[in-house]
């Protein structure tokens, strides 16, 4: 029994310190795989969406990037609301050839009173920039990032190896259920 009361006054005390202490306000960012592997032709602008989300209080959020000048925001700067997460467009339209390494941020610029934020959160970027080919592709090959699916899923399996397995597989059914 006093085992019993001692945990329902701790957890009490727990929930009561936790209430009475200030909010502290964190960022999160969701952010596709490829952005340390940018690849990309001179003259062409490349889109991708990074999702920022935000904890416990409003906070004014800015989109910022370090080494990569190229790179435009849009929304550049806004608000969430508690437990609110907002999806940023961003658009690479680089003007010189080349290889660019750098980063992406999203900074808390305020939040309410009495509510820190802790730190701001980023994702690296590496930019390869290529001049056009001036090769056209066939429609045979098709081009790395156009949406091919070589190397996923499951690879195809010749019409006789498929009718060898299907047989095997029936017989090895029919073998265990007439000797069990």
């Amino acid at each position: 029994m006093k085992l019993a009361w001692a945990l329902v006054c701790g957890a009490l005390v727990a929930l009561a310190l936790g209430l009475a202490a200030p909010s502290v306000g964190a960022l999160g960012l969701s952010k596709p795989p490829n952005l340390e592997n940018i690849h990309m032709t001179l003259g062409e602008n490349y889109l991708f969406s990074v999702r920022v989300y935000g904890e416990n209080r409003p906070i004014e959020v800015e989109m910022v990037a370090d080494n990569i000048d190229f790179i435009e925001f849009e929304p550049q700067r806004f608000t969430l609301a508690a437990e609110e997460s907002r999806e940023v467009t961003c658009t690479l339209s680089p003007e010189n050839l080349g290889t660019y390494a750098g980063s992406l941020e999203a900074r808390a610029v305020s939040t309410a009173p009495g509510n820190p934020v802790i730190g701001s959160v980023g994702a690296n970027l590496r930019v390869t920039v290529e001049e056009p080919s001036s090769e056209q592709p066939s429609e045979d090959n098709e081009q790395p990032g156009s949406g091919s699916s070589s190397g996923e899923g499951i690879p195809a399996v010749p019409l006789g190896a498929a009718i060898a397995l299907v047989v095997v597989a029936l017989a090895g059914g029919l073998y265990l259920t007439r000797w069990r």
